[in-house]
């Protein structure tokens, strides 16, 4: 639904297909898994996504092309960090 054009072509012929495997990133240090506590955060840079924090524990991350990460961005109209899930990509720049 949210997604662009682009990326729907790129991931969902895998997900459907089951050739692209994708591990899912909420387990945070200081927070667990309580997504209420959670400090990843996102914010824009041009028309990417820089990601800022650190997420742990990610089972089949060793096997994953991709990571479901569970974040928060400012809301554009009050300013407050909502939830948002971003997919990363486990080959991309920063991502160990």
């Amino acid at each position: 639904r949210f997604g662009t054009d682009e990326q729907k072509k790129h991931w969902l012929p895998g997900f459907a297909n089951g050739s692209v495997r994708m591990a899912y990133g909420i387990t945070e240090p200081d927070a667990g898994s309580n997504s209420h506590r959670i400090t990843t955060t996102a914010r824009r840079d041009g028309g990417d996504w820089i990601l800022s924090g650190r997420t742990v524990y990610i089972s089949g991350v060793d096997e994953a092309d991709a990571v479901l990460i569970v974040g928060r961005t400012e809301d554009a109209k009050t300013g407050r960090l909502k939830p948002a899930l971003y997919i990363g990509p486990t080959d991309a720049p920063g991502f160990e």
